[in-house]
């Protein structure tokens, strides 16, 4: 059997349906020349070599993440397997690394999608619904805004996506499927660029972090209480941790000795995240209010871990809040967004 060699393509990209960016074109516009109207390219930023963002009128966004650690074109080979032979072990790590830069990519993608619905609320005052995160399943590669022969992870022919991509072109030529459409400024494109351009500065796991962010708010919008509780304890665990490390930090640099073995301990299992809250809380680091918050919703998580306890709306949405709030003390940057059309975090 031969199986042919792959490549990831150097783009990848977003396709959000329910907007048009920076302008609304008429439907006779639309008619009269369609393919050119909504491929025009109305915003792009360069962040560095190899990282930048470009967005179509029609909603489709195409990041290059080439520049970023894990996120560089990869190439599987061709290979030959004979009757009842194993793929070679060179063959399957190729394909691992290419899978994993694809899950990569894919934490980045998912952070510009909280960019995109935070840009809104705060530039445009406009709330809009989460939709679900982007999966390896849906990976969407692209090459100079054409889509392209490349490494699909679950097995989805080229075939699947042009077919998706004309479905999306006879839905977006449909009068209905316009007026749905929700007018994406070019202000708001710059702030959802800038946060993901501080995203892109503090790393992949920050990625993560916020790939997180955009996923809880997803299961809360989809009335999944428990799931979301759970990743956003992970979450403010995680900022709580980061603050941790900068209290030790700070205690160091104002003259404080601190020794390797002291250090180990300090970050091992004897200090946990309830003890450290406590340290942090004792210090002032965290307000009163913040330790009750924190202390409510670990109560919440060790109901349903422990007792399978149901999650009410009202500790998932506080559990949301709280994981919002330890992202900006640990990190240092806001990222709103909303849990349902109404409600804005």
């Amino acid at each position: 059997m031969n199986i042919p060699g792959r490549e990831t393509a150097r783009t990848i990209g977003l396709v959000l349906e329910q907007y048009w960016f920076v302008k609304e074109p008429s439907l006779d516009l639309l008619k009269s020349n369609f393919n050119a109207t909504i491929s025009e390219i109305v915003f792009e930023k360069i962040i560095s070599h190899d990282v930048s963002i470009r967005a179509r009128i029609d909603g489709l966004v195409e990041l290059e993440l080439g520049g970023l650690p894990n996120c560089q074109r990869t190439k599987v080979p061709e290979v030959i397997v004979g009757p009842g032979e194993e793929l070679p072990g060179e063959y399957l790590k190729q394909e691992k690394i290419a899978y994993c830069s694809i899950v990569s990519r894919l934490k980045y993608v998912n952070a510009f999608k909280a960019c995109i619905s935070s840009s809104m609320y705060h530039v445009q005052s406009h709330s809009i619904p989460s939709d679900p995160p982007v999966l390896p399943s849906n990976y969407m590669p692209l090459f100079a805004g054409e889509f392209q022969s490349v490494l699909y992870p679950m097995g989805r022919s080229e075939n699947d996506k042009k077919l998706e991509q004309n479905n999306v072109a006879k839905n977006m030529a449909n009068k209905n499927q316009l007026q749905k459409r929700i007018l994406f400024k070019m202000e708001t494109l710059e702030y959802a660029a800038l946060l993901f351009e501080e995203i892109i500065k503090r790393g992949e796991g920050f990625a993560l972090l916020v790939d997180l962010l955009y996923h809880q708010n997803y299961l809360y919008s989809s009335h999944r209480f428990s799931e979301c509780l759970i990743g956003a304890w992970t979450i403010i665990e995680a900022g709580i941790s980061k603050v941790w490390e900068q209290y030790i930090d700070n205690y160091k640099h104002s003259g404080g000795q601190v020794s390797k073995g002291r250090m180990k301990k300090l970050q091992g299992r004897d200090f946990t995240a309830s003890i450290v809250q406590e340290v942090l809380s004792l210090s002032s680091v965290f307000a009163h209010s913040e330790y009750d918050e924190v202390d409510r919703i670990r109560k919440a998580r060790n109901k349903w871990m422990h007792d399978l306890l149901p999650v009410s709306s009202d500790d998932a949405a506080k559990a949301l809040q709280l994981s919002h709030k330890m992202v900006l003390k640990a990190y240092g940057i806001e990222i709103g967004m909303p849990i349902s059309c109404g409600y804005i975090l």
